[in-house]
């Protein structure tokens, strides 16, 4: 599927209202999440956005915002990770990918969230799709969204067959279709 196409589907799948009240996780340090995120839609996330000077720790912010804020803004971070460069987002990609995989995306009780099951857990079965969708063009696709020094992005591919791959479909579905992708 063409980058275009992900990047509508995503689109399609996750809304942008009601923005996450509570977007920082209690603690002193989720207050700085909480105010730059705070009535930013997840379409407005970019690497720039990201890594503008006043957001030099745009590497932590997601894992001090609260699970409901993770779901929420987790389309912002795969369309970044589609239409900027990659270069710009190495880091970004690496976490994102690290916290997409079942099998290291643990619950962290510093950062206030519970890992992969919180975030999933705020995903509906099309929305799963979407995810699933985005790792597989990121495992596959040779070119753009390579990792450094043209690798296959291994890390990609290990995080969708952690759990996404059994969302995964050729054709994805209409969104009104959630009931024939299985819920996990």
């Amino acid at each position: 599927m063409e980058t275009d196409k992900i990047i509508n589907l995503i689109k399609e799948r996750f809304p942008t209202h009601p923005l996450p009240e509570k977007i920082g996780a209690d603690g002193m340090d989720s207050i700085f999440t909480q105010q730059l995120f705070s009535g930013t839609a997840w379409t407005e996330v970019s690497a720039s956005f990201l890594k503008s000077s006043k957001n030099a720790c745009f590497n932590e912010h997601r894992d001090l915002m609260t699970d409901q804020a993770r779901s929420y803004y987790l389309p912002g971070y795969m369309t970044a990770c589609l239409r900027d460069d990659p270069e710009s987002l190495d880091i970004v990609l690496d976490l994102l990918y690290m916290e997409l995989n079942k099998s290291q995306s643990g619950s962290n009780p510093a950062y206030h969230h519970q890992g992969f099951d919180g975030l999933t857990s705020f995903l509906s079965a099309p929305q799963k799709e979407a995810v699933a969708v985005f790792l597989q063009h990121q495992a596959t696709h040779v070119g753009k969204n390579e990792l450094s020094a043209g690798m296959k992005n291994e890390m990609a591919k290990a995080a969708y067959d952690s759990y996404w791959f059994q969302f995964f479909r050729e054709e994805p579905c209409p969104a009104t279709c959630s009931s024939s992708v299985p819920r996990m």
